[in-house]
């Protein structure tokens, strides 16, 4: 496909340097070599996990931009393109273009997630859109190692369907700004920045990318057949009407578990519990559509 979007890129903006990503992390690497290189803008041309790599190039080792004002744009060419529906960004490639050409950027909300696993070092990894735990890890999972040949609305929907019928809840405690919300027993708990995930499920309705606040959800467990009758609601928006969903917004969110509970973030699943997540407000800036 690159042949075509880079003589799309070149019409709406001249001269620019490209690079490709040659493994797993390399996004990060390429986008902190040319911020320290001086470039202003970063554009990930792939997924939700493209741009997720890209982020997470843009903060050095003690946590700081590396280069404080640029700022990233993105071409959705991936499985889930989750992160442009928040933000606005079209899909089709040429609009898309035309948006980076543009002089209209939008401050951004990061999420920092700080991994501390008994005997291991602590890691700390970015995210601009969700993170996810229980379920919605192992549907990233399954995604992930799937064709995606579907494309991502029946990729996520297919894996979830699947999930559903063969996952166990998971027992975590979860705080929410030093406030212990208690053990839980859960099918999925969803901490977001953006409103979509997992292919254009509505996992958190009210989420406002730059509010400065993380929303939690927090989906109890449910019996298969249950979760099936209530897949919709992962789709219309309606997911925080059902009676046992719970909704919260806080700065801070810490969970632990003394069973494995997988970690997906952004769509990609690498890391289990505990985790500590926190928000950095406005921490970046997203080219969007707007003004030339």
């Amino acid at each position: 496909m690159w042949p075509e979007i880079e003589a799309c890129l070149k019409a709406s903006l001249g001269q620019f340097e490209h690079a490709f990503t040659d493994r797993q992390g390399g996004g990060a690497a390429l986008a902190a070599r040319a911020l320290q290189e001086g470039y202003e803008m970063i554009v990930a041309v792939g997924g939700d996990g493209t741009l997720n790599e890209v982020v997470n190039g843009m903060f050095d080792v003690h946590g700081a931009p590396i280069r404080p004002g640029a700022v990233v744009g993105t071409l959705a060419r991936g499985t889930g393109k989750d992160f442009v529906k928040t933000a606005g960004i079209p899909k089709d490639l040429e609009a898309a273009a035309a948006a980076l050409a543009g002089r209209a950027v939008r401050p951004w909300d990061v999420g920092r997630i700080t991994l501390a696993r008994a005997g291991e070092t602590e890691r700390v990894q970015y995210f601009v859109n969700e993170s996810d735990f229980g379920i919605g890890g192992e549907i990233s999972r399954r995604v992930n190692a799937s064709s995606k040949a579907l494309g991502g609305f029946i990729s996520f929907l297919w894996a979830t369907l699947m999930a559903l019928f063969s996952y166990r809840s998971k027992r975590v405690r979860i705080r929410c700004d030093g406030k212990d919300l208690g053990e839980r027993q859960i099918t999925s708990v969803v901490v977001a920045v953006g409103r979509f995930g997992g292919g254009g499920m509505m996992l958190a309705p009210p989420a406002v990318p730059d509010d400065g606040l993380l929303d939690l959800v927090v989906m109890p467990e449910m019996r298969p057949l249950e979760a099936v009758n209530n897949i919709a609601r992962l789709y219309d928006g309606s997911l925080l009407s059902h009676p046992r969903v719970e909704h919260h917004r806080c700065t801070v969110v810490e969970a632990t578990s003394d069973e494995k509970v997988r970690l997906g973030v952004d769509g990609e699943s690498e890391h289990c519990l505990p985790a500590r997540f926190e928000v950095l407000p406005r921490a970046i800036q997203v080219k969007v559509p707007g003004e030339r």
